[in-house]
């Protein structure tokens, strides 16, 4: 029998089945960066200390150099 511009609507069972058969339907991005940046740690790095860990790079960037 074929149905030509309709669609089956699932039963409940259907649905049911469809979820217990599927592991994990939702796919969830990885978020490591995420709670990395909003450490306390690198969150102290806003603004200023942003500047001063820069500053601190770029000296010791001329004192390898010499």
């Amino acid at each position: 029998m074929a149905l030509y511009g309709l669609k089956k609507k699932p039963t409940l069972n259907d649905v049911i089945n469809e979820f217990e058969t599927e592991p994990n339907p939702i796919k969830y991005p990885d978020r490591t960066a995420t709670f990395v940046r909003n450490s306390f740690e690198l969150s102290q790095l806003d603004g200023e200390g942003m500047r001063e860990m820069e500053e601190q790079q770029a000296r010791q960037m001329k004192e390898a150099a010499k």
